[in-house]
């Protein structure tokens, strides 16, 4: 789903409708708005960029395969999901010909709605990402992986072989070694650069993946009520499946995909038509899968289909000299247009930098950076900027400070007894209001040194008495 608010058009002439729907959806944070009609919705189109438009199918003046068709034209990328009280089939295939997400009929079970939704909205940024992916291809050769030390010059030579070779790939490495970063690289200089890489990340739960998730539904045996879905096999159609973390398939997916592997092709859910398949397979794991063989966790036979060649990522601890360019990569990458125009790192700074031993690496690296970026203050991001390892274990000294600078007429030994004395929630009660204190009441920087969400922040702000609350 993207970063951003998704926005939501609803169009339909019941007044009830729209307004169930409205406060549905407003519940789950999307920005919502309505329309009574199609000429209304094409209007607002004009003015604003939906994500989603929910569309009744019979509406008076324009109906709503006109309106879709309409919309197209205007804004292309909206996806767009039919809802009604006269669905048929005829009318099913009528909508998704013309270019609908999906389709579902009345009475709306709001469930559905909202995994259809969310679907749409995964499409949609997927299909994003694949443009942003083009893009990088037809302006920099897809060239990205940083790092001059003879391990990332013998990583960057083995992908480089490996992306013309078009075999399946197992790319292995500790959590945040850029795993991920490999693959789409081998995606973006290989001969299927121009179809879709279709990421799946296997580690999201334990154990099995939704059938419907990797083959997609089709209807036919299904019961009536079940709408046709792309799965993830039909997106990478042409292009590149990376399944991420997976040593974390379950044995039943594990067949299933050794199963569609041999045969070159699937059978989506509900369907008794094979289609046959063509796409690059790309794995990625964070642990080893020769022991998970030997211990008859992982398939022996999906193990040698999925390593026809094998990459690995190197820890960031093992290669130190890179970390200074790494570190000036991401914080290009990272600042925002129009934010703070930060220019680098001062020297105490990159030798912090260099100095920590990164357990999740460049994930990590990242993350500190991004946090640096929030609280320091430009030219240069500075050591003091720079909070490295667990955000929620702050150091002791500034607690001491900020009950001898919030109580000033407290001496030494009081101070140091009301600490021992408190309990854990009045400890973050003082932490939270010493951190705001330094942020000089600034609770976006307060959040980002804190290591949570501003929202969460203002809820533990609401819970402080009054006289701990600076600002």
């Amino acid at each position: 789903m993207p970063n951003s608010q998704p926005r939501i058009l609803i169009v339909d002439d019941e007044a009830a409708v729209r307004d169930s729907l409205r406060r549905w959806f407003e519940l789950d944070g999307y920005a919502i708005e309505v329309a009574d009609s199609g000429a209304a919705a094409l209007r607002r189109m004009q003015e604003v960029s939906f994500d989603v438009a929910l569309i009744d199918l019979r509406m008076p003046g324009m109906d709503g395969v006109a309106l879709q068709q309409r919309m197209h034209e205007v804004t292309p990328d909206t996806a767009v999901i039919i809802v009604t009280a006269f669905g048929t089939i005829q009318s099913a295939v009528e909508v998704l010909k013309h270019g609908a997400f999906d389709y579902l009929t009345k009475p709306v079970d709001p469930d559905e709605l909202s995994r259809m939704v969310r679907r749409a909205l995964e499409l949609r940024e997927l299909r994003a990402q694949n443009n942003r992916l083009r893009r990088a291809v037809d302006h920099r050769g897809g060239a990205v992986i940083v790092g001059e030390t003879p391990a990332m010059r013998t990583l960057r030579a083995q992908v480089a072989e490996a992306a013309s070779a078009d075999v399946p790939v197992l790319i292995c490495g500790e959590t945040g070694t850029g795993k991920h970063l490999v693959a789409t690289v081998l995606h973006t200089a290989g001969p299927r650069r121009y179809f879709s890489f279709v990421p799946l990340a296997c580690g999201v739960s334990e154990g099995e993946l939704g059938d419907d998730e990797l083959l997609g539904q089709e209807g036919g045996s299904l019961p009536p009520t079940t709408l046709p879905r792309m799965g993830k096999l039909q997106l990478a159609e042409g292009g590149t499946l990376f399944l991420d973390e997976v040593a974390r398939l379950g044995p039943q997916t594990q067949r299933a995909l050794l199963e569609l592997l041999r045969r070159g092709s699937f059978t989506p859910l509900g369907s008794t038509r094979p289609r046959a398949t063509d796409f690059r397979l790309i794995s990625a794991s964070s642990v080893a899968l020769a022991p998970l063989v030997q211990a008859n966790r992982f398939s022996a036979d999906l193990y040698y289909r999925v390593a026809v060649l094998t990459l690995t990522c190197p820890p960031l601890r093992e290669r130190r000299a890179d970390i200074p360019a790494l570190a000036r990569h991401l914080l290009e990458r990272l600042s925002s247009p129009g934010g703070a125009p930060f220019t680098g790192f001062t020297p105490p700074a990159l030798e912090r930098l260099v100095g920590y031993d990164w357990p999740r690496n460049v994930r990590e690296l990242a993350n500190a950076i991004e946090r640096a970026l929030v609280v320091g203050r430009p030219p240069l991001i500075g050591a003091e900027d720079l909070l490295l390892g667990p955000v929620s274990a702050p150091p002791a000294a500034p607690l001491r400070e900020t009950t001898t600078t919030t109580e000033t007429t407290t001496t030494e030994t009081t101070t140091t007894e009301t600490t021992t004395d408190l309990s854990l929630a009045a400890v973050e009660q003082q932490h939270i209001a010493a951190v705001l204190e330094r942020c000089q009441g600034d609770r976006r920087r307060a959040a980002a040194l804190l290591g949570i969400a501003p929202a969460l922040l203002d809820e533990k702000l609401a819970l402080l008495k009054p006289h701990a609350a600076p600002g």
